[in-house]
């Protein structure tokens, strides 16, 4: 059995940025039969979809999640458990981030088979136009022409959630930001930041992902936009699992649960902390807090 952890994620874990075709080839070698999604953070036409099997907890057979991720222009953050018939305990994890898809955690031989079958072939038998959906045969930029890049940062914003070359990202992000900085929309600057900062995280250039971070929970904090800080929190959190700083990530995404209370998103920030609270075998005392964001903020990454 082997296991992997966010820490330890590298080009060994990786495997792919196609995610029907690596589900289609797990299903066929009969290594799973069903998923259960947590997702976090995704973009595109069946993104409220996704977001509602991954709160419902619900299994779904891997044609019908073939179908809903399909399209999904971007998956920056998510995990998917593929479970073989009638088991409890999953038979790998696929870690979703930034558009790359990796191997989280395993517990079968067989997910080394899988990964050499889909480095060896570059998935091109395994995403054939007879196996695939229709819709997944378009290309992401294909689905980007829908939203014509006029120069506004929203069009800006639209394209760069949906692009997948991580350095193109960054730019359209950053150009959005410039945007969105004159129109002195606050919460559309912090979105932006949001997102070059997850361009960051995904090159595993931490610091600079937390600059980014706190940038974008200080202007949400100003906008007064308990969704944005919310997020911006759960952001901050993920990086902090990444160092090790279990309990302080658990602080920060009990606190977004609470701002997050009554949306889609709250749903996701529970089930984050329930994973951070088992994995790391964390007692609800030690995170449950009635400091506000800003005082969490100010002591956990005070210099």
């Amino acid at each position: 059995m082997s296991e992997s952890t966010d820490s330890d994620t590298s080009e060994d874990d990786f495997l792919g940025s196609d995610l029907p075709a690596i589900l289609l080839a797990f299903g066929q070698l009969e290594l799973t039969t069903t998923w259960q999604c947590e997702v976090i953070e995704c973009y595109g036409d069946n993104a409220d979809e996704l977001y509602a099997l991954s709160d419902a907890k619900q299994r779904v057979n891997g044609k019908e999640l073939m179908r809903v991720v399909a399209n999904i222009d971007n998956i920056v953050d998510a995990y998917f458990s593929g479970f073989r018939s009638g088991a409890e305990t999953p038979s790998l994890v696929i870690r979703a981030i930034d558009g790359g898809f990796y191997e989280h955690a395993s517990h079968d031989p067989a997910v080394a088979q899988i990964k050499a079958l889909l480095r060896s072939t570059s998935q091109p038998e395994l995403a054939s136009s007879e196996q695939r959906p229709e819709d997944s045969r378009l290309p992401s930029a294909s689905r980007q022409e829908r939203h014509a890049p006029d120069g506004s940062p929203e069009s800006l914003l639209v394209l760069a959630k949906g692009e997948r070359d991580a350095a193109k990202r960054l730019a359209l992000a950053q150009q959005a930001l410039e945007g969105y900085a004159r129109a002195q929309d606050l919460v559309g600057e912090a979105t932006c930041a949001a997102l070059v900062g997850g361009v960051y995280r995904y090159w595993r250039q931490f610091d600079e992902a937390r600059r980014w971070y706190l940038r974008s929970y200080t202007l949400s904090a100003q906008a007064q936009h308990r969704k944005s800080v919310g997020r911006a929190l759960i952001h901050l959190a993920d990086l902090l699992e990444l160092e090790g700083r279990y309990i302080d990530a658990c602080r920060l995404v009990y606190r977004a649960g609470r701002l997050l209370a009554h949306s889609l998103e709250e749903h996701s920030a529970r089930d984050i902390l329930s994973r951070l609270s088992h994995d790391y075998r964390i007692p609800s005392e030690q995170y449950q807090t009635k400091k506000t964001a800003k005082e969490l903020i100010a002591e956990i990454f005070s210099e």
